[in-house]
């Protein structure tokens, strides 16, 4: 989510950055229910949240939650679905291969 944020913005500002960086944090959060073995409303309801976040966690809404929603059906094979949130983004087949292929590079660097 990350990478396809800071792609989508201006290299450098640090609204980019910044979106690149909630990105980041939305996709971690996203995960934490299943660790916790509950739902993620309940995995989230401790946690003090800027909205968008929230937002972006419970009912993907705004440019975050859509990104969210991309990736989940990258991660469970809704690729129906995948295709009509692409085209909503303005990404294409193309874009979401190269992004999906750079997270995987930035992942493996670290190992």
């Amino acid at each position: 989510m990350e990478v396809i944020v800071s792609a989508s913005g201006e290299q450098g500002d640090p609204k980019t950055t910044q979106k690149g960086e909630t990105a980041f944090l939305v996709g971690i959060l996203s995960l934490v229910h299943v660790l916790l073995g509950i739902n993620r409303k309940q995995a989230i309801s401790g946690l003090i949240l800027p909205d968008e976040m929230g937002r972006a966690l419970l009912k993907y809404e705004g440019d975050i939650g859509r990104f969210l929603r991309l990736a989940e059906c990258i991660d469970t094979g809704e690729f129906a679905e995948l295709a009509e949130i692409t085209e909503e983004l303005s990404l294409t087949p193309s874009d979401v291969w190269t992004h999906q292929r750079d997270a995987y590079d930035w992942v493996m660097r670290r190992v």
